[in-house]
């Protein structure tokens, strides 16, 4: 008797308990859901505006001349040339999107003849969803940073990627700068969660997204193993992923799919190092576009020497932002520097808007 009321009490207690951890989890992704809810109001303005208004700009070649086909053709390593066949997972959710025909029927100011507009709306449909992911994203890497849930700083976040400089011209356009920047954003989540897997998988589809993204993972495990000495397993294993892949796309390029072949010869990128271009150049690119590194930096070295934000998330971002700029260089892209070191932004954004909320006190 006494054992089946002791079973019973047991029951009762861990039923109890099922239903106050229930409606909590109910609570926790219901308030994810407003927050995605607010970002997309705010910002599906931007997607008509640049879809009515943006008129094309040399940047915009790459999506004339590459990207448009690649939309038509996902998976088809022939459609375009290294390097924009390998941005396949841009490329294979676009051609999802423009296979559902959602489209907005407006004229737009600068149509182009000679392309499909519904494959432009696909593609800026597309980014802008990413965006808005990448915006959530950064307000969850502002409560990573601060340690604690906090809506105000987690939508401050997601506002500055919003309206970040590159925002209208490089992520809601034709490129597949929405997916760069969300799979970045869900990276240095992952790093700073130390979540081994879903880091991994983050930099296995980078090799079929951006180059860019193990390079700046690689570059912030680095920078984080020589200033700290916590979780080093994990950075080595975070650092060793991120040059494994790397390594894999280069290969990749060097030998099998071809396209802009300086950018993978050793010469013919310390060729376009000796000659960078004009200082010009780099300084409308590097710092009158960067909004957010801008208020980033600022922010951070406001801060108190221990803080962690300028301790370390500097060095290692400031880091990143140099090799993502020396890597340019080489390249041969120095006019479109902006737009290869704007992948940072949701990164900066979580981190600005953690280091703007600790400093509260001095904005009222």
């Amino acid at each position: 008797m006494n054992i089946t009321v002791q079973q019973e009490e047991a029951q009762f207690i861990a039923a109890a308990g099922a239903e106050t951890h229930e409606p909590a989890l109910l609570a926790r992704w219901r308030v994810h859901v407003l927050r995605l809810c607010i970002l997309l109001i705010a910002s599906y303005g931007l997607l008509y505006f640049t879809y009515k208004f943006a008129r094309p700009w040399p940047g915009s070649n790459d999506y004339y001349g590459n990207y448009y086909f690649m939309y038509l053709s996902p998976l088809n390593v022939h459609a375009a040339p290294a390097p924009y066949n390998l941005r396949q997972v841009s490329a294979v959710i676009t051609h999802l999107v423009l296979a559902t025909h959602i489209y907005f029927h407006n004229n737009i100011v600068f149509p182009t003849p000679g392309y499909d507009p519904h494959v432009l709306f696909a593609a800026m449909l597309t980014n802008w969803g990413f965006l808005i992911l990448t915006a959530w994203l950064a307000g969850l890497i502002a409560e990573q940073e601060l340690g604690r849930g906090n809506a105000v700083a987690a939508l401050m976040a997601g506002f500055l990627c919003l309206l970040a400089f590159q925002t209208p011209f490089f992520v809601l356009s034709g490129l597949t700068e929405g997916v760069n920047w969300f799979l970045l954003a869900a990276g240095f989540l992952a790093y700073m969660r130390k979540a081994r897997l879903w880091l991994l998988l983050v930099l296995a589809l980078s090799i079929v997204q951006r180059e860019s993204i193990p390079v700046v993972l690689g570059v912030i495990a680095a920078c984080d193993l020589a200033l700290t000495r916590e979780d080093r397993q994990f950075k080595l294993q975070a650092l060793a992923g991120a040059v494994a892949c790397f390594a894999i796309y280069f290969l990749a390029r060097r030998f099998f799919l071809h396209g802009s072949d300086g950018q993978t010869h050793f010469a013919a990128m310390l060729a376009s190092i000796r000659h960078p271009g004009p200082v010009r150049i780099f300084l409308t690119q590097m710092v009158l576009t960067q909004s957010v590194a801008i208020l980033f930096f600022a922010v951070a070295l406001s801060e108190r020497k221990g803080v962690r934000l300028r301790r370390v998330w500097v060095p290692c971002l400031f880091a990143a932002m140099i090799v993502l700029d020396a890597l340019g260089v080489a390249a041969g892209i120095v006019d479109n520097l902006s737009r290869v070191v704007a992948i940072l932004v949701p990164v900066l954004a979580g981190l600005a808007a953690a280091g703007l909320w600790q400093q509260r006190h001095l904005l009222e």
